[in-house]
């Protein structure tokens, strides 16, 4: 997965081994900001490099946002969602969102997101900004057995729980991402890029199976 920002296509996958395939997380954009999505299903390409080996996704930003204020939800998810342009060479958005999924176990999940990009031109300079930042958290639903059971030991000091969760198990993770692209229009017939990007990434899970 990519975010292409001005001419600058920049990996969104998260390297996790020594291939550099690791994984990718959508959960950075606001739909809102998202203009176009362009899929690449060959088997390699020098422009995506090792992250393409099996299929691509480029994430195409808007560069303008008209003012909007949505809220969508029902009796177990909500979701607030705010954007708008300052100028009419940038935007930003900002989505909050609290839901408890559809299994029995609730989530109490929070998702909290920022997006934003700017455009200047300086002379025979385009610079294109974007950034983002993600903070997420919540309990993992779903990991608890259908026919769950307690193990206790008091000697061994082993801990009862109710079932095969601890009630403290959680999920967290958060993000931020600064890329900047500058074109620089050398000659009549020539241009010359400059690009980069600053990623943080955090995820911490915490899971007690009990002691079956």
């Amino acid at each position: 997965m990519f975010i292409q920002v001005g001419s600058y296509l920049v990996p969104n996958n998260l390297s996790a081994n020594a291939h550099g395939n690791g994984y990718t997380d959508p959960n950075i954009f606001i739909a809102n900001a998202i203009e176009s999505v362009q899929v690449d299903g060959g088997a390699f390409n020098v422009r995506e490099g090792n992250h393409a080996l099996n299929l691509a996704a480029i994430y195409g930003l808007r560069s303008h946002l008209d003012p909007f204020v949505t809220l969508t939800g029902d009796q177990r998810d909500l979701t607030a969602t705010a954007g708008m342009s300052p100028s009419a060479n940038s935007w930003g958005a900002m989505e909050g969102s609290y839901g408890n999924g559809f299994l029995d176990r609730l989530e109490h999940r929070k998702q909290f997101k920022f997006n934003g990009g700017r455009v200047w031109h300086a002379g025979e300079h385009t610079l294109t900004l974007f950034g983002i930042a993600y903070y997420g958290v919540g309990y993992v639903a779903g990991l608890r057995p259908m026919y769950g059971f307690n193990a206790v030991d008091a000697a061994a000091g082993w801990r009862q729980y109710p079932d095969t969760i601890d009630p403290r198990q959680r999920d967290q993770t958060h993000t931020a991402l600064a890329a900047l692209n500058d074109v620089w229009k050398v000659g009549e017939h020539q241009e010359l890029q400059l690009s980069g990007f600053f990623r943080t990434y955090n995820l911490a899970l915490f899971s007690d199976f009990g002691w079956g």
